[in-house]
């Protein structure tokens, strides 16, 4: 995703890509799946926002609340959370996503089994995250 994605969306009112990336694994896959991403800023618990940091890095992320910070946000793929993201960095929000062309959304009985698990049930990411980092660095020794 390139950085002319808030003109496309302030134009048009939605921009569809794919990302690229692992922080948002199982749920999306990095530069297989898209995302259908809206002009939409306002936010609650679970919403996949995309958003950019100062330092000019596209994020796309789970917003998970308010801190004293600013806005908290987490990748599905990881085991920290970002705390002190601002409210003007909000690119837009996914509102439906593409799995191998089929249209997958976000108020599917599937969707919510997976917030359940994945986001409420916070440990049960524990795993699967640091299977994911073994390998990272199984496949680093072995290239180095």
């Amino acid at each position: 995703m390139n950085s002319r994605i808030e003109e496309i969306i302030e134009k048009n009112g939605f921009y569809i890509g794919t990302p690229v990336g692992l922080s948002m694994m199982p749920l999306l896959r990095n530069r297989r799946d898209t995302v259908f991403l809206v002009n939409d800023k306002e936010l609650k618990k679970y919403d996949i926002v995309l958003y950019r940091r100062d330092s000019g890095k596209l994020v796309m992320h789970r917003y998970f609340g308010k801190g004293k910070d600013g806005l908290i946000f987490i990748g599905d793929n990881q085991l920290s959370f970002e705390k002190n993201a601002k409210p003007e960095w909000i690119i837009g929000k996914v509102s439906h996503y593409y799995r191998d062309e089929e249209k997958r959304t976000l108020n599917s009985f599937f969707y919510k089994l997976y917030l359940f698990f994945w986001c409420k049930l916070y440990i049960f990411r524990l795993p699967y995250v640091m299977w994911g980092e073994l390998k990272r660095r199984i496949n680093r020794s072995l290239k180095g």
